[in-house]
């Protein structure tokens, strides 16, 4: 029988959301798991610190990003992740 550490649970959590709602749009993941009464503390802007703000977020996001989880470590109860973005544009791009 396998245990999973509350920290290897954190983790898998993260990287789900990252690989699959940010990376490829399943959105019924993120139902899955972010909780109805979900607080972002680290809004961002145009957006507000709850799981509707945080779906405007990645929804906006996703048609025009890819997500690569770089880095993942915890240091209960604080979970460290290093994400890269990249991006796609359509249009001019002024410098």
């Amino acid at each position: 029988m396998k245990t999973t550490s509350i920290s290897d649970a954190a983790k898998a959590v993260v990287r789900r959301n990252t690989e699959e709602v940010q990376g490829k749009g399943r959105f019924e993941v993120f139902e899955e798991l972010f909780a109805d009464d979900f607080v972002d503390h680290t809004t961002q802007p145009g957006t507000t610190p709850d799981k509707a703000g945080v779906r405007k977020l990645y929804t906006h996001h996703n048609s025009r990003q890819r997500a690569d989880l770089d880095f993942l470590a915890t240091e209960l109860p604080i979970l460290k992740r290093l994400t890269k973005y990249v991006l796609q544009f359509q249009g001019r791009v002024v410098l």
